[in-house]
């Protein structure tokens, strides 16, 4: 049993080995647990747009979580999520992958209040000593909390577009880069442009994904696709000569790679749009 702060009254909640609800000083080994943390005391907002009412981090089994000692904590084993209707969706959940406290959540007052009432469902639930069907009930408490933190966290991409812009921006440019050296079939790894601009590349794939409504990768080939496009288009050299200038190994992969991402072969592109 631990003594948890439940919105300034003190609460017994009952925690297993599957789940708890505690303080972050109180948490359970972070070994095989993920953790959800909401903080609400302290100057969280990092740019002016920002809430500064709580805010929320996430942490994988294994990290390190530095939040505040009376920070509120969800803590779940890796096992529930695996659990319909966690199994399946759960790789939504990209923030587990952000980086702490630069990407953090911030959230209102309104916001607040639906995560306090999850966190209190799912301690009630933990509290709850009937019934044997207790993980299935977490897991859909746990997926309802996490899917609201997805949808608050799109509330604050769109608050933080400009920035966002500037990320795929500057992404752009790395991308580009990488294909002006002539590295032909190969996708550049996020993790170029994420040591660039300081972020890690989960939030960046993310920060694309809500920009372009493209998976990195797809966004990169889509870069290679408008320099080869403008080659075509606006010069009369061979296809071979633009491969090789690509980067690509041969006219051949330069076509695969063409007809994949475009839809049709570079020649008849070519022959197309001339």
């Amino acid at each position: 049993m631990n003594i948890v702060n439940c919105r300034h009254k003190m609460t017994v909640v009952q925690h297993n080995s599957t789940a708890a609800v505690t303080s972050a000083a109180d948490a359970p080994s972070r070994l095989c647990h993920y953790a959800v943390a909401m903080e609400i005391r302290g100057d969280f907002a990092c740019r002016c747009c920002d809430y500064a009412d709580a805010r929320m981090s996430f942490f994988p089994p294994g990290e390190a979580m530095p939040v505040a000692a009376d920070a509120r904590v969800l803590s779940f084993h890796k096992s529930l999520s695996l659990q319909p209707p966690l199994r399946g969706v759960f790789s939504d959940y990209a923030f587990f992958g952000y980086r702490y406290p630069r990407e953090s959540l911030h959230i209102s007052l309104r916001e607040k209040s639906v995560v306090d009432r999850l966190f209190d469902a799912v301690a009630g639930i933990l509290s709850d000593n009937t019934g044997d069907s207790k993980d299935s009930l977490l897991a859909e408490k746990i997926n309802l909390l996490l899917a609201n933190c997805r949808r608050f966290y799109q509330r604050q991409f769109i608050l933080h577009e400009d920035y966002c812009a500037m990320y795929v921006a500057e992404t752009e440019k790395t991308v580009d880069r990488f294909y002006a050296e002539g590295h032909g079939c190969d996708v550049p790894p996020i993790g170029l442009p994420a040591r660039a601009l300081g972020v890690s590349e989960t939030y960046l794939a993310s920060v694309v994904r809500f920009s372009t409504g493209r998976t990195f990768r797809e966004f990169a080939q889509l870069r290679q696709l408008r320099v080869a496009k403008m080659l075509l288009v606006d010069t009369d050299r061979p296809v071979a000569d633009i491969a090789r200038s690509l980067g690509f190994p041969s006219a051949e992969c330069f076509e695969k790679f063409f007809r994949l991402v475009a839809g049709s072969s570079a020649s008849d592109f070519r022959r197309f749009r001339c």
